[in-house]
Parts: structure tokens; C-alpha cells; sequence
């Protein structure tokens, strides 16, 4: 294990590469389940003004068996991950004390928000095949999915009566960056999840089942 203060994946510095993290208030985003529930912030280049949808982890909060190889593995595979349904990761960047997964900016809400929305059965219909896709091509790299919940699924927030190209957010995290337990998603895991890892123990942390 690595000491808080000796950490060092490899990845390039979240500050030298020039990203900030902005302090939007409420107003700015069209769904708080994004930013409360998936974890998710904004961050902009200060000399381009690029977004980017950020998943900041502290590194004291990784698994335990998380090192550099396993950082950089999964970063390479989800760079991979570049489909028209999956929320894409552009880079991933460090300080000292966190890492900093930079997806593209994309203004949307959750499915969970939305369900009382008037969409008709085609609508419904195209969701479900795109949220097939993006785990068809996750599964063809071998990127897990970290928990089905409707809060995972994210609809443009311009076409909320019309809804087209919804987006999967947390493929590939489960196991390497986060596996805390300890609250209720787990049981929204999905069955790839389920055969590969198993409970173990009162601390809620998960194991691979070599």
C-alpha cells in the first residue's frame, strides 16, 4: 500500500494540464442527480474554456489492492470505450491526494428524473437498445458495469420529450476505483458483476473470484 503523501500514478498533473474545477451553483445543472448521486463536477480549461464532466476519487479511498497498473490499465481500456452511447473518458489526470477522470461534457439528466415523462413505447423501446449497445461494446473490452441504476443512464437534457442517444455512465470503475459497498447499489449490480466479484466481510469491500 501506498502512503497518502507518496501516491504517484503516473498520470499527468491535473493542474499543469491547465483544468479547473468550476463552481457552478445549482442553476447550472439541468439535473442535481448528476452532480449528488453520480458524483460528477465541472471542470474547464483555463486557456480553451473546454468542459468536462469530472469524477474526482481520493486516493486514500481506493481498494486495496489498487496500484499504479491497475490505474493506468483501466484508464487505457475505458479511452477505448469510445461509442456513441457510453460516456466518453477523454484522459485522466492526478495531484497528490486525488485522480481526476475527465468525461466528455455532456448537459443531461438521469432517467430517474424523467420517469414520469410522457414518452411513448417507441421511445422506451430505442433506450433499451442503446443502453444494450453501450454494454455490448464495454463487454467486447472488458469493462464491467459499476451498478444499473436509472441515475446511470443519462438522457439529453434538450430532448427530454423526445428522448434520442442517451448515454451509460460507470463502466469499468467497479473493482478498481471504487468497491465500497456499503450502501444499497449493490443490488443493482449488474449479472457480469454478480459472476466476477463476491461479498466478503462487515467492511463491505469486494474480492475477485479468480
Amino acid at each position: 500500500m501506498y502512503e497518502e503523501n507518496e501516491m504517484n500514478f503516473g498520470l499527468p498533473d491535473f493542474m499543469q494540464a491547465g483544468f479547473s474545477l468550476d463552481s457552478t451553483d445549482e442553476l447550472g445543472w439541468p439535473d442535481m442527480n448528476v452532480p449528488n448521486k453520480l458524483g460528477l463536477v465541472q471542470a474547464i480549461h483555463r486557456k480553451t474554456s473546454i468542459q468536462r464532466l469530472c469524477l474526482i476519487k481520493p486516493k486514500h479511498e481506493l481498494p486495496p489492492n489498487t496500484g499504479p497498473k491497475e490505474v493506468r490499465s483501466l484508464v487505457r481500456q475505458l479511452t477505448k470505450c469510445d461509442h456513441a452511447n457510453v460516456l466518453y473518458l477523454h484522459e485522466a489526470l492526478e495531484d497528490q491526494s486525488h485522480l481526476y477522470f475527465m468525461y466528455e461534457q455532456y448537459s443531461c439528466v438521469t432517467l430517474q428524473s424523467v420517469l414520469e415523462t410522457q414518452w411513448n413505447q417507441e421511445d422506451i423501446v430505442q433506450i433499451a437498445r442503446e443502453c444494450a449497445a453501450a454494454t455490448a461494446f464495454a463487454a467486447s473490452l472488458n469493462l464491467l458495469h459499476l451498478s444499473w441504476t436509472l441515475d446511470h443512464v443519462l438522457i439529453p437534457a434538450s430532448r427530454l420529450k423526445n428522448p434520442l442517444l442517451c448515454k451509460v455512465f460507470g463502466f469499468g470503475l467497479m473493482g478498481v476505483i471504487i468497491n465500497d459497498t456499503s450502501n444499497s447499489d449493490h443490488l443493482c449490480w449488474a449479472p457480469e458483476c454478480i459472476e466476477r466479484f463476491h461479498h466478503v466481510g462487515p467492511n463491505g469491500f469486494l474480492q475477485k473470484v479468480e
